[in-house]
Order: structure tokens, then C-alpha cells, then sequence
């Protein structure tokens, strides 16, 4: 540990930071990510900056630890939907598409508008260097484990297709369902791919594809053989074909030259 940040320690108290973040949080929701600066939040905590950087060193240090929180809150919220449906009646794809929809349905603005303006700005070489260990250290990936388990129960009761890994298919679902989300949060309005009307729209229909996609579908051969099998014959008692008599060789004067 650095000296600078052992002796910002020293005048650390639990309450304070908790304050500082909790204000910082109002902070990026009122004037965003990309124009707050650490004096409006000192300003909006009632303390000077220089107490300010005791706590956090710069905006990255300070917007790192909201993060750290912000993730492992929607973590936390997803594992008590996931795991309610685990119990829930139905096939796997079904429970899976009702948690879907419904968790779109309760998305929360503030801490995805936050998150998403955070991976806006931190890309790059941006990002920090220890940016992967610190969420690593703070948001326990055990969270998402109830969520690999109902892709697995889909899997087993034939629901969900079973030619990909359940955690590969969580982990490409969370991202895909986000990576939208935060599109929309980003440029809804100034989207120039279709009217703004039909914005709402869109994430409901993404989590159609998505979940369209993870069906078990029977192969193509099977569907066409079981469609045989199954469709009455246009002809039941098919009259017997004659015998085709055997063609003659031609002679060679027959030949035209």
C-alpha cells in the first residue's frame, strides 16, 4: 500500500465515506457521470476538497468504489429473482423468459444510467490498473451461479438447447441484455435508426431473439421425417407400377451418321 493512500486512511471514518458516496450517487444522476467533478461533491457533502481526497484520491478512485457497490447491488437483486425461479413451475425456457421480461420490466435507471456512462468513460487505456481485481475482490461471481442453474434445468427438461456450456450462455446473455441497455440509455433519442417512438419497443424485443434463439429446436432432418411420419398419405392404396420392359439395342445401319 502506498503512503499517499496509508495516510488518506488515517482520517478515514465508515460514516463519512458512506456519506460521500451516497452524495457522489445524486451527484452523477443529476448532471452525469462525464460533468460531475470532485467539488460538486464536496460541495454537496458540506466538506472541502482537500478533506475530499483524504478519502478518495481523484474521480476514478471515488467512481470505482460506487461502482464496486452499483454492481454488487444488481448482483445481489438478480440472485433473489434468479433463485425464486428456480422453484417456480414450468419448463426452464419458460421460468427463464418470465425472469427475463420481468427483471426488464424493474430496470433500475439510476445505477444502470451510472454504469453505463462509467464503461463509456473508462475504456481504454482509461481503464484502471487494478480495475479487474478490485470488482473481483468486491462483487462475488457465486451471485450468478442460481442463473447457470436454470439455464441447466432448461437443458435437462429439454427446453433450452444443450449444444453450449450453461455458464458460457449466462455470461452472453448478461452482457448482451446490458450492452443494449446501455445503447439505449446512451443515444436512445439520437438513434437515427428508427423513431424515437419505437424505442420501448426494443428491449422486449431483443429478449424475444435472445430467448427464440435458446430453444431446443429439433434438427431439420428430424422435423422433416417426424412431418412424413405424421401427415396422411395424399394416395393410402397406390396402384402397383407396371414393370418397364427392357429397351431394344439399335442396329448399326440404324445409326445416323
Amino acid at each position: 500500500m502506498s503512503q499517499a493512500r496509508s495516510r488518506r486512511m488515517i482520517y478515514q471514518t465508515d460514516a463519512t465515506r458512506d456519506k460521500i458516496i451516497l452524495q457522489a450517487e445524486r451527484c452523477f444522476a443529476d448532471a452525469g457521470f462525464f460533468a460531475t467533478q470532485m467539488k460538486d461533491i464536496a460541495s454537496a457533502v458540506g466538506m472541502s476538497r482537500n478533506t475530499l481526497y483524504r478519502y478518495y484520491q481523484d474521480k476514478t478512485d471515488l467512481a470505482l468504489a460506487i461502482l464496486e457497490r452499483t454492481l454488487a447491488r444488481m448482483a445481489e437483486a438478480l440472485a433473489q429473482q434468479v433463485t425464486h425461479a428456480l422453484s417456480a413451475p414450468g419448463s426452464g425456457h419458460l421460468r427463464l423468459s418470465q425472469l427475463l421480461f420481468s427483471l426488464n420490466d424493474q430496470v433500475n435507471s439510476v445505477d444502470e444510467r451510472f454504469v453505463a456512462e462509467f464503461d463509456a468513460y473508462f475504456s481504454g487505456a482509461r481503464v484502471p490498473d487494478d480495475f479487474r481485481a478490485r470488482l473481483q475482490a468486491s462483487i462475488s461471481i457465486h451471485n450468478l451461479a442460481p442463473l447457470t442453474e436454470l439455464l441447466s434445468q432448461g437443458q435437462a427438461d429439454g427446453s433450452i438447447r444443450a449444444d453450449f456450456a450453461p455458464d458460457l450462455v449466462m455470461v452472453t446473455l448478461i452482457n448482451a441484455i446490458r450492452a443494449l441497455l446501455q445503447r439505449l440509455i446512451l443515444r436512445g433519442q439520437l438513434l437515427i435508426e428508427t423513431d424515437t417512438d419505437a424505442l420501448a419497443a426494443i428491449p422486449r424485443l431483443h429478449l424475444t431473439l435472445l430467448l427464440d434463439g435458446l430453444k431446443n429446436q429439433p434438427s431439420t432432418a428430424q422435423t422433416s421425417a417426424t412431418s412424413a411420419s405424421a401427415s396422411p398419405s395424399p394416395n393410402p392404396s397406390p396402384s402397383p407400377v407396371a414393370p418397364i420392359a427392357p429397351i431394344a439395342p439399335i442396329a448399326p445401319n440404324e445409326v445416323t451418321p
